[in-house]
């Protein structure tokens, strides 16, 4: 339950994590997102083994301050100051894990995440070629839907010959109607 809180489910995962390094018996373990992180740490830490942990993004949940913030703040620090290595994809996320103490000196910036601006210059889009963009990923505002969609329409209305689909669940139920009458306006294909 990627958003669950439930403590009784969280102990059961970090048990069904034990079990499966038991089982596997990795040499590493590579883990992203908030739950493996933490849980995934706290079941390699007590079986010996190594994780390297990827922040790909510390999400809504830090940018405001509750218990489940502080909650998750107190869970991370005791699990991932102990794991072998922490990737951040962004300077913001390490700073943030560096000023609350949740990470040690074991911790790496990866080179980047993201399009190479350098390698994909911006050029004219084709006048006659069919032009595709496709978004996976969950549909929330935090992951840009609304720009993808306004984008969608500029561009199509601009190029007609451009076709835009997404892919991924809808997390915020705001977004629901827009997904839906951009889809009925063929703006974009919603593919589910």
């Amino acid at each position: 339950s990627r958003r669950g809180t439930n403590p009784v489910e969280d102990l059961k995962l970090v048990a069904s994590y034990k079990r499966i390094m038991k089982d596997v018996k990795p040499d590493i373990i590579f883990s992203y997102t908030i739950k493996p992180n933490i849980y995934g740490c706290m079941a390699s830490n007590a079986l010996g083994y190594r994780q390297v942990c990827n922040v790909t993004g510390i999400g809504s949940m830090f940018f405001r301050e509750n218990i489940i913030t502080k909650i998750s703040r107190a869970l991370y620090r005791v699990s991932m100051k102990k794991a072998y290595k922490v990737f951040f994809q962004n300077t913001g996320d390490r700073d943030y894990f560096i000023s609350h103490g949740l990470v040690e000196n074991n911790h790496e910036m990866l080179p980047g995440s993201g399009v190479n601006l350098e390698q994909h210059r911006l050029c004219p889009m084709p006048e006659t070629d069919e032009i595709r963009f496709i978004y996976i990923g969950r549909l929330m505002g935090m992951k840009g839907v609304e720009q993808y969609l306004e984008a969608a329409r500029v561009i199509t209305e601009k190029y007609p010959q451009a076709r835009f689909y997404a892919a991924g669940f809808v997390e915020e139920d705001k977004y629901k109607p827009m997904v839906e009458s951009c889809h009925e306006k063929g703006i974009i294909e919603y593919l589910g």
